[in-house]
């Protein structure tokens, strides 16, 4: 939190990149007030949760900073979280740590671009994926749906689909419960997607 607030500070002074501008415009438009310009190949993610703000707040361009800097807290949280799965806690926090930290991370916190946030949402993704084959396939109502918000916030996003098969494949018992589980987080997932193809 230390860090995103220092980051948010340097961002604001830098002001928003190329990338910012098109989701700002984005979020924009889909809070009602257009500035006539959008750029709709552009993932809609990011743009609608900065649009919540301008809903409440007006228009600024501080709250694509805002938007992603939280993103990022709930990211590193969730990596912390992860390596507990596998490691001791001392160990799962020099982790998320080290991830924090980086300097490819900390040049794009606070950025307004879909980097920080697609990784956010595979975190958590991977974290209840993992969850839901060991312990609760409940948890896949919550996997499928944070790898369709990692989708929406970065199309490459997709490239994953490739080593949840085969973890899936590796670790899905043969249990009727499970398949449905997993059945219904993807039709979850997909609903998800529905208002942006209705959009």
């Amino acid at each position: 939190s230390i860090i995103t607030y220092y980051r948010f500070n340097v961002q604001l002074e830098i002001g928003p990149a190329w990338d910012a501008y098109d989701f700002l415009a984005n979020a924009a438009e889909f809070a009602g007030t257009s500035v006539n310009y959008t750029d709709p190949l552009r993932p809609p993610l990011l743009s609608f949760l900065t649009s919540l703000y301008f809903r409440f707040g007006g228009l600024y361009e501080g709250a694509i900073f805002i938007v992603d800097g939280i993103l990022f807290v709930l990211g590193a949280i969730g990596l912390y979280l992860l390596f507990k799965l596998r490691f001791q806690a001392i160990y799962s926090f020099i982790g998320a740590l080290i991830y924090v930290t980086s300097p490819l991370i900390l040049s794009l916190i606070c950025g307004g671009w879909s980097d920080v946030s697609s990784c956010s949402f595979i975190i958590w993704g991977i974290y209840f994926l993992i969850r839901a084959t060991k312990e609760n396939s409940k948890y896949f109502y919550l996997s499928f749906p944070l790898f369709m918000m990692a989708f929406l916030s970065r199309y490459a996003v997709a490239l994953i689909i490739f080593p949840i098969s085969l973890y899936l494949s590796i670790e899905l018992k043969n249990n009727s419960k499970q398949y449905n589980d997993l059945l219904i987080g993807l039709l979850v997932s997909f609903l998800i997607l529905m208002p942006v193809f209705i959009f």
